[in-house]
């Protein structure tokens, strides 16, 4: 029986974000195809580009991910992966892992998924597994974006480092939505959730970013998240298996943590 509420949790939590996710999947879809639409008059222009970007201060380039703009990977680095793909990852990771909890919570529905004969563990593990395929569903089809962007324009991607970097992506969406998902299980408040998950993401996006411009920063930006994602610039550099390491590891602690804190929280009381 109570593994076929767990089953039941989990399906729910896919079908609760058909919307959300048609949503991002088309606006995913259609800024990848604008973006690669826009690359050949960017090519048949590499030269000024090139003497664009060199003209830089090289930290402002290093905060920004920004390498040359005349090349498939540089353009797609600058355009897409330094900040744009990793916001829109960042607030619906945040956005569905505060609401799977908390979220229903303050409707009410999860009191009423509790009243069934379903340990909070198995409830938690259908409610996280559903958020992470919702996630990792958003990750194939931008893949499958870039793939067929690439390919109609000519950009002549390596699909293969194409994948690393968005599995990077996915594993930094997971990181922050695990955040989410404790502070959600630890507080049961929506808003207070998604708040203080974003105030964390901004202030590690900060860390990071300035970490290369000031010194006194340098050796603590190792401690931001975006570091294990970008540091590495994002499809002009090679791929960093430790990278992805810290950034599962961060995942699973703050997971294991959500689970911990909403095993023992009082639901309905905050």
């Amino acid at each position: 029986m109570s593994q076929r509420l767990l089953g039941s949790v989990f399906q729910r939590t896919l079908r609760d974000q058909q919307r959300a996710l048609f949503g991002f999947g088309l606006g995913l879809v259609i800024y990848v195809s604008f973006i690669a639409a826009f690359y050949p008059t960017v090519r048949a222009q590499r030269e000024q580009f090139d003497q664009l970007i060199a003209a830089y201060p090289p930290a402002l380039r290093a905060a920004f991910g920004i390498t040359d703009l005349g090349s498939a990977a540089g353009f797609l680095s600058a355009e897409l992966f330094s900040a744009m793909l990793p916001l829109v990852f960042l607030i619906y990771a945040i956005g569905r892992a505060a609401d799977v909890v908390a979220g229903e919570e303050e409707r009410g529905a999860l009191d009423v998924l509790l009243t069934h004969p379903v340990s909070r563990r198995r409830a938690l593990a259908g409610k996280a597994g559903g958020l992470a395929v919702g996630l990792a569903a958003l990750a194939v089809l931008l893949w499958a974006a870039l793939a067929v962007g690439g390919f109609v324009v000519g950009m002549g991607l390596d699909l293969l480092r194409v994948a690393e970097v968005v599995l990077l992506l996915l594993l930094l969406s997971y990181a922050f939505g695990s955040i989410a998902l404790l502070l959600a299980c630890f507080r049961g408040r929506k808003g207070s959730a998604v708040g203080a998950s974003s105030a964390i993401a901004v202030a590690s996006y900060l860390l990071y970013s300035f970490g290369s411009i000031v010194d006194a920063l340098a050796t603590v930006r190792k401690a931001s998240p975006f570091y294990y994602y970008a540091a590495s610039p994002p499809l002009t550099a090679t791929f960093e298996p430790a990278h992805a390491a810290v950034l599962a590891a961060l995942t699973l602690v703050a997971t294991v943590l959500a689970f911990w804190a909403f095993e023992r929280r009082d639901i309905g009381v905050g």
